[in-house]
């Protein structure tokens, strides 16, 4: 699977879901095709065609996710998809390079999951940009009945 998946995969309305499904998706390539991968993502030079188009895609789906209010304060779309794609590429090149490395789950699922953390909000923090009205009430009900 491609770096399109990060943005089309798993559960629409929760964008911690999509990007975990397609991370997970990418990084269960480049483990069933440990010489394909570097082929199909190179270090360095141009890319392919359809990795260019992949990362087109990855990038609309951060920008929805931007227009959605779902990224952190300070991320933009661009900063995000970098980031991913810088992230999970480098995951994806360890992975591929050793495949039976007993570790690689764990590598992929930390790496993963801070990025996650540092590029999206949590629900809470999406609701709470959605409607700040309603946690402040709370606030001032327990600041009243402590």
């Amino acid at each position: 699977m491609s770096e399109a998946g990060v943005a089309a995969s798993g559960d629409d309305t929760d964008p911690r879901a999509r990007v975990v499904a397609g991370w997970d998706a990418h990084i269960a390539f480049a483990l069933a095709y440990p010489g394909l991968y570097p082929a199909r993502y190179p270090t360095s030079g141009p890319l392919p065609s359809q990795v260019e188009g992949s990362g087109a895609l990855l990038r609309a789906g951060f920008d929805e996710l931007e227009q959605a209010g779902a990224l952190r304060p300070g991320i933009t779309a661009a900063l995000a998809t970098n980031a991913l794609r810088a992230a999970l590429r480098g995951v994806a090149h360890a992975v591929a390079a050793n495949p039976d490395n007993g570790d690689n789950d764990a590598t992929s699922a930390v790496v993963r999951d801070a990025l996650i953390h540092a590029l999206v909000g949590d629900r809470a923090h999406n609701r709470l940009l959605a409607d700040p009205a309603p946690d402040r009430a709370r606030t001032r009900t327990m600041e009243q009945h402590p």
